[in-house]
């Protein structure tokens, strides 16, 4: 089930996936069934994820695209992206692991992007740095 950002204010049950827009800043709780529960759509500056949240910002800058995820959990996180550029058509992105432990994982594209939707959150014991 996805629903637009704007949708989600009031969520409390877990989703398959979120789609952002250039700069829009959340805080989502994975689940162990693959989803997520947004706990802000509007994560304000400098606003840390709690304990098991990943912080997601998504901007736009100079005709580049940056997304970066806070990941405050033990364990690393898998997920997978699709993007949207000026055409309209979603298509898959290869994304990488974002190892546990309270670090940031952030991923780069030479070119601006409309929005990205981001899906299948999977908690994962796995250490090593895997992109798909």
């Amino acid at each position: 089930m996805w629903l637009p950002l704007l949708m989600l204010l009031q969520a409390v049950a877990p989703i398959a996936g979120v789609t952002l827009a250039p700069g829009d800043s959340i805080i989502v709780r994975p689940t162990e069934t693959d989803e997520v529960i947004v706990v802000t759509d509007h994560a304000a500056a400098g606003q840390r994820a709690g304990p098991g949240e990943v912080r997601v910002d998504f901007r736009v800058t100079d005709g580049q695209s940056f997304l970066t995820l806070q990941n405050n959990d033990d364990r690393s996180l898998d997920y997978r992206a699709a993007i949207v550029r000026g055409g309209g058509r979603a298509v898959p992105s290869d994304v990488c692991r974002v190892m546990g432990g309270d670090r940031m994982g952030v991923e780069h594209w030479p070119y601006a992007i409309r929005s990205i939707a981001l899906f299948g959150f999977h908690r994962t014991s796995e250490t090593d740095i895997v992109c798909r």
